[in-house]
């Protein structure tokens, strides 16, 4: 199939499908099959998010962020119990949504 018009959020001929998709929604295409002259419409959205910062260091959509000072040892190594992961670009630690500590 061949893409005919793609059209952004926002533009004409996108109000049908916003409501639908809301802000994931990315594009709206419109494809002819030049065979039988069918004409479909497709929708491109964002179905997952995440930061890639290396192998393990992946950031997730609702990961708890935590900047721990250089002096709380305690907490520190309670967070790397937990399950946490030292993200040095962010200079953060990340707990992913199923971990938790008592802070």
């Amino acid at each position: 199939m061949q893409v005919i018009k793609t059209l952004n959020p926002g533009m004409p001929g996108t109000d049908k499908w916003h409501p639908l998709y809301g802000d994931p929604l990315v594009s709206v295409r419109y494809r002819k099959d030049p065979v039988t002259g069918r004409t479909v419409t497709t929708v491109e959205r964002v179905v997952e998010q995440h930061y890639s910062f290396g192998k393990d260091r992946r950031i997730k959509e609702g990961d708890k962020l935590i900047y721990i000072g250089y002096d709380e040892e305690a907490l520190r190594c309670e967070v790397k119990a937990a399950g946490g992961v030292w993200v040095p670009e962010r200079r953060l630690w990340r707990l992913s949504n199923e971990m938790t500590i008592e802070l």
